[in-house]
């Protein structure tokens, strides 16, 4: 039966603060904990209400009777029967849940302790029944809130979508926003100066509000870019979700203020570039008649003074009277035209190396394979080809990677240029083209020519013997 005990007024509001504070702590531990599955089911429920009701027995002990005791009004047998039924059925649940990891050995101490046959050690039985349901909330709090950071909800998304630096937007096909992020709300602000409540109007006012000063607006499809006064870019996309028939828009904000600045450079970078091209191209233009022009006043100028030697020997000849061997004129006339088809510069692969580098150095990527024949003049007819291969392919292909394969076979030697240029679809051969092919067939070699994709130059030649 519950023992008669009085306590002063302050001694009697310190008991009530202590019961009230741990009924508090465990009605928020409660909802913080209530997201959770576990909490969600029937046979928890009991247990949770089970504890509600055994901390509610010491604040009514505290007060109601003591408060019946003052006025002479003590239903002992009443409060005895509810301390009873309470605190069993808080033992029978702390036995049903003893091996679920949920506080029962202290839950089972508290329910004792709150036994009537207790009151002998009024007040501390009920100060320490609520201590132990305090110890075992602050047993079970890190458990909770480790389940909670695991577990999916409609909190534990919009707390996800916070984080994130990309402004998200979904919504309705109506127009109305299910779920917008803090990232997207700050650039509503910062270009709008508004925060949206329908996505077909947040969008449509990004088409068409007015721009104020510092800031630009460049429009791709269902993308518009914004260059900000602060000197960010931003990048809204608009997308429409398909999903088991449904249908939802999705709208994303993204800072591209590093790639906008890339792009920048980049397309400054292409109209120094466009400007080089051009100058290159031509120059390249007047590279074939340079070439020619140089040709022929090497070839003029041998003439001339191979012809001057000869001429000068056939006067000296002539004016000798005595002179009668007209016959031995003759060498002299051949030896002429030898000396004028004879290569009197460098060495063919001192040449080709020449070439090499000239067009290296105007960045044109010459990928070179294998190495010229040994013999002299297949050598020097490599070069001829190779330079007009390479003259034809950056000034009529605008190519810029040429690879140059030279392959030596037993039977023959196979040159093959290719190029990554426009190519042609119908092939005119100029000068140059049937210039090799003359050349090649003169020595039995043969000149084949591709014209897609690139243009491709392969030449054949006999072989070592």
């Amino acid at each position: 039966m519950t023992v008669l005990f009085t306590y002063a007024p302050s001694t009697l509001m310190l008991l009530i603060m202590v019961s009230v504070i741990v009924f508090v702590v465990n009605c928020f531990f409660l909802q913080a904990a209530l997201p959770l599955q576990e909490y969600r089911l029937t046979s928890r429920r009991v247990l949770e209400i089970a504890v509600i009701f055994l901390l509610v027995m010491p604040f009514t002990v505290f007060v109601t009777v003591n408060r019946a005791i003052a006025i002479d009004l003590v239903l002992f047998s009443v409060y005895d029967s509810a301390r009873n039924v309470v605190s069993i059925a808080c033992l029978i649940q702390c036995v049903y849940w003893w091996r679920r990891n949920v506080g029962a050995p202290w839950l089972l101490a508290a329910s004792v302790l709150q036994l009537p046959l207790c009151d002998v050690a009024m007040p501390s039985n009920l100060l320490g029944s609520l201590a132990l349901v305090l110890w075992r909330l602050w047993r079970l709090y890190p458990m909770v809130q480790h389940d909670l950071q695991n577990y999916i909800t409609a909190y534990s998304i919009q707390e996800g979508i916070d984080a994130l630096k990309t402004g998200v937007l979904f919504s309705h096909m109506n127009g109305e926003i299910v779920l917008v992020n803090e990232a997207m709300l700050n650039y509503m602000d910062a270009i709008l100066y508004h925060q949206y409540r329908n996505a077909h109007i947040f969008w449509s006012r990004l088409l068409t509000f007015p721009i104020h000063e510092g800031l630009f607006r460049e429009l791709y499809e269902d993308k518009i870019l914004f260059r900000l006064p602060t000197g960010e870019s931003c990048l809204f996309a608009r997308q429409i979700l398909r999903n088991s028939g449904n249908e939802e828009i999705q709208i994303t904000c993204t800072d591209v203020t590093e790639e906008d600045l890339l792009n920048k450079e980049l397309d400054e970078k292409n109209a120094v570039l466009s400007g080089r091209m051009a100058q290159l191209r031509h120059i390249l233009h007047n590279l074939e008649g340079i070439q020619i022009a140089q040709v022929y006043a090497e070839v003029t100028s041998r003439v001339h003074d191979l012809m001057g030697q000869r001429i000068t020997i056939f006067q000296q000849l002539l004016r000798n009277k005595r002179f009668t061997d007209y016959q031995s004129i003759i060498p002299l006339v051949e030896g002429v035209m030898e000396d004028i088809r004879h290569d009197f510069h460098e060495p063919p692969s001192v040449v080709f190396d020449h070439i090499v580098q000239a067009y290296i150095s105007l960045g044109i990527d010459i990928r070179i394979q294998g190495r010229l024949p040994e013999r002299e003049e297949y050598a020097a007819l490599y070069v001829e080809i190779c330079r007009e291969g390479l003259t034809n392919a950056v000034l009529h292909g605008n190519a810029n990677v040429i690879s140059i394969v030279m392959d030596e076979y037993t039977e023959k030697f196979v040159l093959t240029i290719r190029d990554n240029g426009l190519g042609c679809k119908a092939l005119k051969p100029g000068q140059g083209l049937r210039g090799m092919k003359e050349k090649l067939e003169a020595v039995g070699g043969r000149l084949t020519i591709r014209t897609e994709p690139g243009f491709t130059i392969q030449a054949e030649l006999g072989g070592k013997s």
